[in-house]
């Protein structure tokens, strides 16, 4: 059931953005509070990123040119970012692979 997301951080022309983050936080509120239920990870220098395993259900997903100073679960980050978050569901039996995903900020 539980499932990676890997893909590049990329600007608005579609190249590779190295030193950005992938953004991830459950829309489970009971999930968003336990470990791996909300975090961000460094591309590496050629813009890829793998997640951790992200468990089935709702998720909300950014693509940062830079990690962000706080973190996924808190009020300030949600609040700030929550307009710009790509929406995914993972299904009970995985599934989401290979993404890329437009930088803001």
């Amino acid at each position: 059931g539980w499932t990676a997301l890997e893909g590049l951080v990329v600007n608005d022309k579609g190249e590779p953005l190295s030193s950005s983050a992938m953004c991830a936080l459950s829309e489970d509120p009971k999930r968003r509070v336990q470990p791996g239920g909300a975090f961000c990870v460094r591309t590496d220098g050629d813009g890829a990123f793998r997640s951790r395993w992200l468990s089935p259900g709702e998720w909300a997903v950014w693509a940062l040119k830079k990690k962000p100073s706080e973190n996924p679960a808190s009020p300030a980050f949600y609040e700030k970012y929550e307009r710009q978050a790509r929406r995914f569901t993972v299904p009970e039996d995985g599934g989401l692979g290979r993404r890329n995903l437009a930088a803001i900020e």
